[in-house]
C-alpha cells in the first residue's frame, strides 16, 4: 500500500491515483509525481502490478494471483503459460515494464530516494550481511575471481554473471547511475534481472566483443574495490531511522 507521511493518521492507498487525489484534495499539491512532494509519499514494497491480456482484469502484485485468475477464468492452458498471457505495469506511472526490468525502470524514473523513508508493509527479521573487499589491483582480474558466486557463462557477444544481492546493488549504483554509466561508455546492452528482494540475480551483457569485454573489466573493478553492507529491518526499526 502507498501511504501519506504528511498526515498524522498515516492513511494508506492501494493505487497511486488515490495518492494523487489525496495530495491534491487534502494538501493542495498537484502533479505530485513531478515535484518535491514525493518525499511525503510512502511506497509499497512492490512497485509493479500484473494485468491479464485476455480480459480487462488486473492490479495483482503477486505472480500467484495472475495464475489463479487465468486458471479460474480462462482455463489451465493459459495458467500454465501465464507469462505469455499477462503483462506488468509500473504502479506509479502506468508504463508497461517487463518483470525483469521493473527495478531498473523505477530506479531511473521513480528512485526511492525521492520518496518518504519508511515502509508500512511487514519486513523480515533484522539481518545484517557484510562483505568487505580490499582495494587490490584488478586490471587483469576476471569476473570469476571477484564475484562471490563465481558463475560466469560466455558465448560470442554475450556474458551472463550470477550476482549476490549486495553485488547487484553495487553494479546498479545509487538510482542505477553506475549501470547507466557503463551502458553509456561501452554502448553494450546491460540488464540485471530480478528484483531487489532476490538473494541472487543475473547480469546479462551483450554486444560487440570489445563492448562486452569493456563492461566485464569495469564490473570486475567495481566488485573488487567496493564494500557493501546490507541491513534488513522490521518496519518499526525502519521507522525509527526516519
Amino acid at each position: 500500500m502507498f501511504g501519506c507521511a504528511a498526515c498524522p493518521s498515516s492513511p494508506t492507498f492501494p493505487v497511486f491515483a488515490e495518492v494523487e487525489h489525496h495530495m491534491e484534495e487534502v494538501h493542495g499539491v498537484r502533479g505530485v509525481l513531478r515535484g518535491p512532494a514525493t518525499r511525503a509519499v510512502l511506497l509499497p514494497s512492490t512497485l509493479s502490478t500484473y494485468q491479464c491480456l485476455l480480459c480487462v482484469e488486473g492490479g495483482w502484485v503477486e505472480e500467484k494471483q495472475v495464475q489463479v485468475h487465468l486458471s479460474d477464468v480462462h482455463g489451465e492452458f493459459f495458467a500454465r503459460r501465464w507469462e505469455e498471457y499477462s503483462t506488468s505495469t509500473c504502479r506509479m506511472c502506468g508504463e508497461g515494464v517487463a518483470k525483469e526490468e521493473v527495478e531498473h525502470h523505477t530506479a531511473l524514473h521513480h528512485p526511492r530516494s525521492r520518496f518518504a523513508r519508511g515502509d508500512k508493509e511487514p519486513r523480515a527479521e533484522a539481518k545484517v550481511e557484510v562483505d568487505v573487499k580490499g582495494n587490490e589491483d584488478v586490471v587483469k582480474m576476471k569476473l570469476e575471481e571477484v564475484s562471490k558466486l563465481g558463475e560466469v557463462t560466455r558465448v560470442p557477444g554475450e556474458t551472463r554473471l550470477k550476482l549476490t544481492q549486495g553485488e547487484a546493488d553495487l553494479v546498479l549504483g545509487r538510482d542505477a547511475r553506475t549501470v547507466v554509466g557503463l551502458n553509456r561508455i561501452s554502448r553494450a546492452n546491460i540488464s540485471i534481472k530480478g528484483s531487489s528482494e532476490d538473494n541472487e540475480r543475473e547480469m546479462v551483457i551483450s554486444g560487440k566483443e570489445n563492448q562486452v569485454s569493456l563492461v566485464e573489466e569495469r564490473v570486475a573493478k567495481i566488485l573488487a574495490r567496493n564494500t557493501y553492507i546490507k541491513i534488513k529491518l522490521k518496519s518499526r526499526e525502519m521507522m525509527s531511522l526516519c
